[in-house]
């Protein structure tokens, strides 16, 4: 019997990340100050200032390899890594792209661990009730730490195979494949273009279809962020529910609704249920 697949991103989907984030913040603030020589009152004004404009100015997204590839404002781990990359850019610090990219990314795997354990409401109900039905296969599939996140659903008694929680997918990596779909698009209220090929996250949600001998349109995806989690696999023909937040972009909501034969808001886990029961 083919399999009805269901593929979730973790951090402010399966999590509450703004939650979780506080410490996070905490300590990759104290670290900014620390690598720009920022003391007192000046400090914070200058994080917060920095902040807000992350936050408000949706132009300035995530910056990867000098693309953007995502809006920072959705969530505290993006946000900070925009918040320290347009820092370095006012202070003229770490301008070399390679030494910046391992600053970065150090920076976000020192601070990762010391997130909370905030999980949504009704998470466990939710994948237990996906788990138990013999037609459905349970996937989660994130950028974070694939041992962080096994800790994390093992401590809350998530029973998912180990091999079903797939970590590192890198969906900011954008390359040439799949070649079989536009290499970008454009949508109003965004000056900027949607970069579609994100090659080694189509390779994960390749390789769970093939080995479930499932086609495109047998796959539900849900995430908390459309550019990052949702566009590629909706692209190829999955459906799709977007997890918003307070911090969702409008653009992204606008879009979601215009295709309610494959994409859905939804702001709570449960409302996943309804997902496969009317999407799948």
């Amino acid at each position: 019997m083919k399999k009805k697949i269901v593929v979730f991103d973790f951090d402010g989907t399966v999590t509450d990340a703004e939650a979780e984030g506080v410490p996070f913040v905490k300590a990759y603030r104290e670290d900014l100050k620390i690598l720009c020589g920022l003391n007192g009152e000046t400090a914070i004004e200058t994080l917060d200032r920095i902040e807000e404009l992350i936050r408000t100015e949706l132009k300035k997204g995530w910056d990867f390899d000098g693309v953007i590839v995502a809006p920072a404002c959705v969530d505290p781990y993006l946000r900070m890594k925009a918040v320290a990359q347009e820092l370095f850019e006012e202070m003229g610090l770490f301008l070399d792209p390679k030494d910046r990219k391992c600053l970065l990314e150090y920076l976000y795997r020192k601070n990762y661990p010391l997130s909370g354990k905030v999980f949504k409401q009704g998470a466990l109900e939710v994948f237990n009730t996906l788990l138990q039905n013999s037609e459905i296969v349970v996937y989660i599939v994130t950028n974070s730490d694939t041992e962080a996140v096994q800790s994390k659903i093992v401590e809350l008694g998530i029973d998912l195979p180990a091999d079903h929680v797939i970590g590192g997918a890198k969906k900011y990596m954008i390359g040439e494949t799949p070649d079989t779909i536009p290499a970008e698009m454009d949508i109003s209220g965004l000056e900027r273009p949607i970069f579609l090929r994100r090659s080694h996250y189509f390779k994960v949600l390749d390789e769970i279809r093939l080995r479930h001998h499932a086609t495109w349109k047998d796959l539900l995806v849900v995430g908390d962020i459309w550019e990052l989690d949702l566009i590629l696999p909706h692209t190829l023909g999955t459906k799709i529910g977007l997890m918003v937040n307070e911090n969702t972009p409008g653009y992204e909501r606008e879009w979601i609704v215009r295709y309610p034969e494959r994409a859905r808001l939804i702001h709570t886990l449960p409302e996943v249920i309804d997902l496969v029961d009317t999407l799948l």
